[in-house]
């Protein structure tokens, strides 16, 4: 089945090996020089990336993602995945339709597709016309990737200070607060410093 503008859902195959700012630095932001809680800074912090991901679509630490979707882009589109920086295609697979889905067709790179990394689009090969059909099932397309900066030093700033933001939030306010007070300033950063980063071209 193609479809033209195929949604694809996600998550992860892998936990990310390291975060965009270490415990320390989060003690740095925060003031904070004893070790009482590093656990929940360290925490916090990971919270505060995991929430600037989910917003944004931009993954910041490089890790193994499973995406899937009903069919491929209708005729010949490219496939853009809800999710940047794409480092590489690990696999493009999809469930064909002679087989009613029964039978998973992996795709051979540079043969079946090929994959543009600095747009990270996976896109048909020049000489065909359009993708395969594929059965009418909600994982007829499945994308296996590497998403994500490789190291700390390359994770843009700005998502950076999204997390020092989210976190000395976090860590000073450890319940809910009342909207209209600091909260409401801090969340107008966060949105504006994430709005630079977030995924808005699905397929074109």
């Amino acid at each position: 089945m193609a479809e033209a503008r195929p949604r694809f859902r996600w998550g992860q195959l892998t936990a990310p090996s390291f975060e965009p700012l270490t415990t320390a630095e989060l003690k740095a932001h925060l003031r904070v020089d004893l070790n009482d809680e590093d656990a929940l800074i360290a925490a916090i912090g990971v919270a505060a990336r995991d929430y600037c991901e989910r917003q944004t679509g931009h993954i910041l630490c490089s890790r193994s993602m499973y995406l899937e979707a009903e069919g491929f882009p209708a005729y010949s589109g490219d496939i853009v995945l809800p999710l940047t920086p794409v480092a590489s295609v690990t696999q493009l697979a999809w469930r064909t339709a002679a087989s009613g889905g029964s039978t998973l067709q992996v795709g051979v790179v540079n043969t079946d597709y090929r994959f543009t990394a600095a747009l990270g689009r996976i896109r048909t090969m020049p000489s065909v016309t359009e993708w395969p059909a594929t059965a009418l099932i909600s994982d007829a397309v499945q994308v296996t990737a590497v998403i994500g900066y490789a190291n700390a030093a390359a994770v843009p700033e700005i998502a950076k200070h999204a997390i020092r933001l989210l976190a000395g939030h976090w860590y000073e306010n450890r319940e809910a607060v009342i909207n209209g007070t600091i909260s409401t300033d801090v969340k107008m950063t966060v949105d504006a410093l994430l709005g630079t980063l977030k995924v808005r071209e699905m397929v074109l």
